[in-house]
């Protein structure tokens, strides 16, 4: 009952364009609606984080994340995409209806579909992707548990998913990327 109201209330400031941190599949995370331009901004300003570096968007399941591609998503990435063994996140070119605060300067976005059923169902009652960048100061080690992360960030959102969900023996995501002739490049292992 508890987990549920928990869930809810990060939906609501979801819903009202707030920041939230919460711990993800991978390490604890700061997000926000991903087509919210002011709330990225938001996140950019807690974290410091230069204007010009993209985020990490994390989408419910695979139809979500359809919904936002410019072109049908590619058979290379489809296949990665069910058979990842731990967290893998794709970069995508084209997307559409997210923030350009969220996208690169060439309009990919790298994309997750996390791995926990909690999550997922935040982001699915939200009903839009949401942004998961790291809890930190930019320039400063990413935060594997809640007791790690700076104090400006706990006190710069609006609201903390609670730490009984976080996973522990948690690293970042691997990233993949998606080139235009369907071949994928790794760039974070």
């Amino acid at each position: 009952m508890l987990i549920e109201r928990k869930y809810k209330e990060a939906v609501a400031h979801l819903t009202k364009g707030n920041v939230l941190l919460c711990p993800t599949d991978t390490i604890w995370g700061i997000s926000c609606d991903a087509t919210n331009n002011s709330a990225i901004q938001r996140i950019k300003t807690l974290k410091e984080r230069p204007g010009d570096k993209s985020f990490i968007v994390l989408m419910a399941n695979e139809t979500m994340l359809m919904d936002y591609l410019e072109k049908s998503i590619h058979p290379t990435a489809l296949e990665l995409l069910h058979r990842a063994d731990r967290p893998t996140t794709i970069i995508f070119p084209n997307l559409k209806g997210i923030s350009s605060e969220a996208l690169a300067n060439d309009g990919s976005l790298g994309i997750r579909i996390p791995q926990v059923e909690w999550l997922q169902e935040v982001i699915t009652q939200f009903g839009k992707p949401i942004v998961s960048t790291s809890a930190n100061i930019s320039g400063q080690p990413s935060p594997s548990t809640f007791e790690d992360i700076n104090t400006r960030i706990v006190h710069g959102v609006d609201f903390v998913l609670p730490t009984f969900l976080e996973q522990r023996d948690v690293a970042p995501s691997r990233i993949m990327k998606v080139e235009a002739d369907g071949s994928m490049t790794r760039i974070r292992e």
